[in-house]
């Protein structure tokens, strides 16, 4: 990992396993195979489809969205991650994943963590989140279908049809009306109607204390963290947190860089910054 200057200047289970003798597959082996994704395929548009990996259950919805389709292939999602957060958390922590997605952060750490507050605003991955929480049968994880932000108002959210979000649902965002208007986050992309969800700021939540937190907001982590001032400086938890590069910013016409969000989330009284990923950082004191 590397070390960031953090001085003052200015985040149904189905499993398949083939067998195979030395000397070549067999016909009645290829038709096993073949059988066996048939029963996949059908199992998989039908939506019924299940799969355990590495201790936890998750639903299959759609395996050509790319975290999905590496859970069906057996694969954690960005399983340093979880790793990562599970070794640095205190004993009988509370851990706040906001951007939940799926749940592929916030239920294996519900197995380390004594408690879990997970955000997730969009409706479909939300009713998608709460299900693979029951599949767990989890009763320590508490979900909000809600956005954090930096003011209470109603949010839009980029057209589910558009081509980056089909397969990759991780992409999918909250818009403010401020973003509309100024053209940022992909705006243009974003749905017109009113989808009744809310955004919400973190300090009026009125959590008991948190240990550890996880962000990826999709570059909304400016209003975030302005919204969760005065609870980030109270707690000062682990915090990891994506925030977009300077490219990926001027692209979605952003009004500040990389460098300026990290800086102000050292003056919170964060004294350790460390990077551990392209975009991913870890703040600590």
């Amino acid at each position: 990992m590397k070390k960031i200057d953090a001085g003052p200047s200015k985040t149904g289970e189905m499993e398949a396993r083939v067998y195979s003798k030395p000397g070549g597959a067999r016909p009645v082996f290829c038709l096993t195979v073949v059988v066996l994704a048939l029963c996949a395929y059908f199992l998989l548009r039908r939506g019924h489809t299940t799969v355990l990996v590495e201790g936890v259950v998750y639903e299959i919805r759609n395996p050509r969205d790319v975290i999905e389709k590496t859970l069906l292939e057996g694969r954690a999602w960005s399983p340093g991650i979880v790793r990562l957060l599970a070794a640095r958390m205190r004993p009988n922590a509370h851990f706040v994943n906001v951007g939940a997605h799926i749940g592929t952060m916030c239920i294996p750490l519900a197995k380390v963590a004594a408690y879990v507050t997970a955000f997730e605003p969009f409706p479909k991955t939300f009713d998608h989140l709460r299900r693979n929480v029951e599949l767990n049968a989890l009763t320590n994880v508490s979900l909000h279908n809600a956005a954090l932000g930096d003011k209470h108002e109603r949010v839009f959210f980029l057209s589910d049809s558009s081509e980056r979000i089909k397969e990759n649902s991780g992409g999918m965002h909250v818009l403010t009306a401020d973003d509309v208007r100024s053209g940022a986050r992909s705006a243009a992309l974003a749905r017109a109607d009113d989808t009744g969800v809310p955004c919400v700021t973190l300090d009026s939540m009125d959590l008991p204390p948190i240990d550890a937190m996880l962000v990826d907001v999709e570059g909304m982590e400016d209003k975030l963290l302005a919204g969760a001032r005065r609870t980030l400086q109270r707690d000062l938890p682990l915090l990891l947190i994506e925030i977009w590069g300077d490219a990926k910013r001027a692209e979605e016409n952003m009004r500040t860089t990389q460098r300026e969000v990290i800086d102000s989330i050292v003056r919170l009284g964060y004294t350790s910054v460390e990077s551990v990923g392209s975009d991913d950082f870890l703040f600590s004191v």
